[in-house]
């Protein structure tokens, strides 16, 4: 066959490959463009985070289009912490930061509350994410939102599909050359798909930790007050125990959240133990468990019967747990309405002195997903 007649019957073949890519190109842009997860290899504690565009503004948070220069006098407040601050299963509108931020512009505060949330974190990517993403945006104050599955080390959250892509900043893995990778890198989508599925695959084969481990949260947190403080910036704790806790005794409680036995009393007690690890390290702390059970027993279920994740009523609880002290701090009339401490009667974790049992956690890689990730809800203007 001359060089010509195998050039004309490779042709189709070849046509059918430019045209594959093609498609495959265009397919892997919409996606990223949609609903990303990245890897930011220039913070590694971070471990991952969303990429803008979707579900999410620009910036990459489940929250309004908000431009990173600070308005002239107003206070800026960034709210961080897992899926249950960033809003599962509520309109973002909804999330605790929001409501928190509604509060306090009626009482007269010039303020913003910037929802940061991203589910899945532990107390480590917190403490990173304020290093290396949130300072940037020079709060007046930060608000963390501890869920008691935090002390459990997360590592990357792909179980409900979402793409993942290599961010910006050096990589610890090469494909082709470092000239060529980096051109690609910046040229195609499906190279950033195939650079991070390679990542995915690395960082899965990790050895796991499914415990809650805290001497590790010891460190994390003991890292987050020190960033705080290197920052100057205050540092609140809003303590958040599963929802279900507002069913009031331990039996209301087992049987609301209907995940075994022990789930409550377990939850209680890591519940207790990260207090008194926040109190030890002197962090002023704001109790999410009285604020559930401030209106008495209800019905917190954002969907079916997950028990971490509350509705729109269990944000409103917590937000207004958290409006007096906020105000306070800021200097704003203290007129907020008030949360009363657990009657009498409230549960207490039980005194045993052994370490809480695990979380569940399915589907995570490591751990710090209350329930598992959920679909992000839409952002709402």
């Amino acid at each position: 066959m001359t060089p010509r007649r195998a050039l004309f019957a490779a042709a189709p073949a070849l046509g059918f490959l430019v045209l594959g890519l093609g498609l495959g190109e265009w397919s892997q842009r919409q996606a990223e463009a949609k609903d990303a997860i990245v890897v930011p290899w220039d913070a590694p504690a971070l471990k991952y985070a969303f990429a803008a565009g979707g579900n999410q503004n620009r910036h990459g948070y489940n929250e309004r289009d908000v431009d990173l220069a600070k308005p002239a006098g107003t206070l800026r407040i960034a709210a961080l912490g897992d899926s249950v601050t960033h809003g599962a299963f509520v309109p973002s509108a909804q999330a605790w930061p929001r409501q928190l931020e509604n509060l306090l512009l009626a009482k007269g505060a010039t303020v913003q509350v910037l929802n940061f949330g991203v589910y899945g974190y532990d107390t480590e990517s917190v403490a990173a994410q304020l290093r290396h993403r949130v300072a940037e945006w020079e709060p007046d104050l930060v608000i963390y939102g501890f869920y008691v599955n935090d002390p459990m080390p997360t590592e990357l959250v792909t179980a409900d599909g979402r793409p993942v892509y290599v961010g910006t900043g050096p990589r610890d893995f090469q494909v082709i050359s470092p000239a060529i990778d980096a051109w690609l890198h910046r040229g195609s989508a499906l190279f950033r798909r195939f650079e991070g599925a390679a990542a995915a695959r690395a960082i899965a084969e990790r050895p796991r930790r499914e415990l809650l481990d805290w001497d590790r949260f010891g460190v994390w947190l003991t890292d987050l007050r020190d960033t705080a403080a290197a920052l100057d910036v205050p540092l609140l704790t809003l303590l958040i125990p599963p929802h279900v806790a507002s069913a009031g005794d331990v039996p209301a409680c087992e049987a609301s959240a209907g995940m075994g036995r022990n789930f409550c009393a377990d939850n209680l007690k890591a519940f207790e133990r990260a207090a008194a690890m926040a109190n030890e390290r002197q962090l002023e702390t704001v109790d999410g468990l009285a604020a559930y059970r401030a209106d008495g027993p209800a019905d917190l279920h954002g969907r079916g019967d997950d028990p971490h994740h509350p509705n729109a009523e269990g944000h409103r609880r917590l937000a207004v747990a958290l409006a007096p002290v906020v105000a306070q701090k800021l200097g704003v009339a203290a007129t907020l309405p008030a949360v009363a401490p657990p009657a009498s009667g409230a549960v207490a974790p039980p005194a045993s002195g052994a370490p809480p049992a695990p979380v569940a956690n399915p589907t995570a890689v490591g751990g710090g997903v209350a329930g598992g990730p959920p679909p992000r809800p839409t952002s709402t203007p």
